[in-house]
């Protein structure tokens, strides 16, 4: 490999505490793990390869426990030396890979075969760590210890590059910053080291005259399926990070993997926001979710390609690894508006009224309900979200639907969704949620993994958690465990009824009343502060096949009403709760006493 001795690129940075020769500190509080890197390349014209997860792992029949570890030697791991080959035919003058460098838990021997993989490659390369890529070694060879971020340290080292989890450095006109999220994801992260957020503010501040190029792992704005919209960062962690990212206006373009997402899906799960073009890149080698993201190229891995002019960058060109080359301009991505999804905007800080808006969805949903991001699939919508005529009352009615995309090896859930919050009641109020709910048999397909849902959640001001939730589910889906993940965690009860076909049907929720009977042992409603209430009206499915169909789900809401009355209520009648691990049906009455036939 061709690289320039790491002390001559370092520049002005000391980095004695991770074993290398210091020279002055880059900034006087620069934390442990940061640094700037200064300028690695001279010219105004560069070319720069970036990666998507590679995600390769160590593999030995009766050694390794973990069976995932197999594809990701067998299969993955030659895809990752295609990469390499076809990234040393491109000749960059540096290449980044952003995140989940390795497979499991940052074990040593997947580094081994990483560091192997990448050693012929000709140019430099940058590595930044995702949530694969830090954790407890599970085999027998630890000559990191219990070093926090050793063997992907190890693994800098071996590429020569800098020994740092957060870095940032020069190259002709632009600077970049590359900002690692371990294990846990940035929640964890941010609260266990604010300092980092702290360099990263500090840097973008201080560069603030010079284009920015930006590269993390997990995207902080909505990639349209829930499974990925959730497993990251919270919404008070993701609006944290990109108002950093937006508050000098030197950003430009942000790279992310962690989605494992295909060459034809970048345009629609690629964002512009305040200045800056938000890019979700497919892999260099690692699987890919096919049955999630459409795909029309021959291969859907390979190696992005920018060509940079002075200040200059209107497209980046992905390379496959059949040979294929497609050009994504900046202009192609859509212009993101926090407005309409609040995906980067906590939930406790929603705007509440006493009752709900466009309750009866006579109105537009902008402007009072809040959606979920749907992927723009013409030959079949995968999800729809509707204001159809045939309301209750004879006017319009919210219609929700999704259909599976036929994947079953790995779901990650498909939901339409629609939400909005409410000022909580006071102390000695009964609150309750009072609606009307429609479903079609026709569009109740596999019903062992689709539901429709009505969610309750309180929220306390700076709490990224849910204080409690209630989970309303219509139909058996996933159950306790897998809809509280779905929600986003937080104390909750999931209550479960079967559906009621080809009529509106009245649900009757006792909020409170099913709080003292749910959840008084943990908490005590008196005790609660809350900012607001959350409502959200859902389907959902499981994104699978049950005997060759496609789970569907589909269902219409109208008259939506959040009332609080000053008489004790009882529990929500006609649901049963659903335990975790157990078989719905035995808990599960059927019918409910409160619907109106």
């Amino acid at each position: 490999m061709q690289r320039r001795n790491f002390m001559q690129t370092v520049g002005a940075v000391s980095v004695a505490w991770l074993g290398i020769s210091p020279t002055a500190r880059g900034a006087d509080d620069a934390p442990e793990y940061c640094g700037t890197l200064g300028t690695i390349v001279q010219k105004q014209n560069f070319k720069l390869a970036v990666w998507g997860d590679p995600q390769v792992a160590y593999y030995k029949e009766g050694v390794t426990q973990d069976r995932s570890f197999k594809s990701k030697y067998l299969e993955v791991l030659p895809r990752l030396r295609e990469a390499v080959a076809l990234t040393n035919k491109l000749n960059p003058d540096f290449t980044v890979a952003v995140g989940d460098i390795v497979h499991g838990k940052g074990e040593f021997e997947n580094y081994e075969v990483f560091v192997d993989a990448c050693k012929p490659l000709k140019k430099q390369l940058y590595l930044l760590g995702g949530n694969h890529d830090h954790g407890t070694n599970r085999f027998s060879n630890k000559p990191q210890g219990k070093k926090p971020y050793g063997n992907f340290l190890w693994a800098q080292q071996q590429l020569g590059a800098p020994e740092l989890i957060h870095y940032s450095f020069d190259a002709g006109d632009w600077h970049f910053v590359l900002f690692t999220q371990p294990t846990g994801g940035l929640d964890r992260h941010m609260v266990s080291n604010p300092q980092f957020l702290e360099w990263l503010d500090a840097d973008l501040k201080k560069n603030a005259n010079r284009p920015t190029m930006f590269f993390t792992h997990h995207p902080p704005l909505p990639v349209g399926r829930r499974h990925f919209d959730m497993y990251g960062l919270c919404a008070t962690n993701r609006g944290r990070l990109v108002d950093i990212l937006t508050r000098y206006g030197n950003v430009k373009l942000a790279f992310f993997g962690h989605v494992h997402n295909t060459v034809a899906s970048v345009p629609l799960i690629s964002w512009r926001y305040k200045g800056a073009a938000w890019i979700v890149l497919p892999n260099a080698s690692n699987s890919v979710r096919l049955d999630d993201f459409k795909e029309t190229t021959k291969s859907p891995w390979g190696v992005g390609l920018l060509n940079v002019n002075g200040s200059e960058l209107d497209s980046i060109t992905f390379h496959t690894l059949a040979g294929e080359q497609v050009v994504w301009k900046m202009s192609d991505f859509p212009e993101y508006d926090d407005g309409l999804y609040a995906y980067l905007k906590p939930e406790w800080q929603w705007p509440a009224a006493k009752t709900i808006r466009n309750g009866g969805f006579e109105k537009p949903l902008e402007g009072t309900w809040y959606i979920n991001h749907h992927l723009p699939y013409t030959d079949q919508p995968a999800q729809k979200r509707e204001l159809r005529p045939g309301g209750v009352d004879g006017g319009r009615c919210l219609y929700l639907y999704t259909k599976a995309i036929m994947g079953k090896d790995s779901p990650s859930y498909l939901m339409s969704d629609v939400r909005q919050a409410v000022a909580p009641p006071e102390k000695n109020q009964w609150p309750r949620l009072r609606l009307k709910y429609r479903m079609n048999k026709a569009d109740f397909s596999g019903p062992e993994g689709c539901a429709a849902l009505v969610v309750v959640s309180g929220h306390s001001r700076g709490n990224i958690q849910s204080e409690f939730s209630f989970i309303y589910e219509i139909g058996k889906g996933l159950g306790d465990t897998g809809l509280k993940y779905l929600m986003g965690g937080g104390p909750s009860a999931t209550l479960a009824t079967d559906p009621v076909f080809g009529r509106w049907n009245e649900l009757l929720l006792e909020i409170r009343a099913d709080f003292e009977e749910h959840l008084s042992g943990k908490l005590k409603w008196s005790d609660l502060n809350l900012a607001n209430l959350n409502i959200r009206l859902a389907v959902y499915n499981a994104n699978y096949d049950i005997g060759g169909r496609p789970v569907e789900i589909g269902a219409s809401f109208d008259d939506v009403v959040w009332e609080t009355g000053s008489t004790a209520a009882k529990p929500t009648a006609g649901f049963g709760k659903v335990q975790s691990g157990q078989d719905k049906k035995s808990t599960r009455r059927r019918g409910n006493k409160n619907l109106k036939r």
